[in-house]
């Protein structure tokens, strides 16, 4: 850490008072750019939670469209609109995760690592 702080000091000895300024404006740029890219994951991160909770919801609902359609309860278009919509779901979910995966790269890379 001491030598973090020493190589800083000697770096700035040695620039303009126009690069320190430059130096400063870029240091504090990345900052933001990481914060906003760290923001962005924990936003899909919820997302992702969201879509599962849904998915898992859409599930049950075709659990009880087939258990009501064999029982003569419900026409087969009631079964296979509640299996369209856990479709749904499952595409939303895949869908949040990419974009998860996304942010996540989007995050390594604003704090100058390669995403895999």
């Amino acid at each position: 850490m001491a030598d973090a702080a020493k190589r800083r000091s000697v770096r700035h000895a040695q620039c303009s008072p126009k690069a320190e300024v430059n130096l400063d404006k870029v240091q504090e740029e990345a900052a933001v750019e990481v914060e906003i890219a760290y923001d962005k994951v924990e936003q899909m991160l919820t997302l992702v939670k969201v879509a599962e909770e849904v998915l898992k919801t859409r599930t049950e609902g075709v659990q009880i469209a087939d258990s009501q359609f064999e029982q003569g309860a419900s026409l087969a278009s009631a079964r296979a609109a509640a299996v369209s919509k856990m479709s749904s779901a499952k595409a939303s979910l895949l869908e949040a995760n990419v974009e998860l995966s996304l942010a996540q790269a989007e995050l390594k890379r604003a704090m100058g690592e390669l995403p895999r």
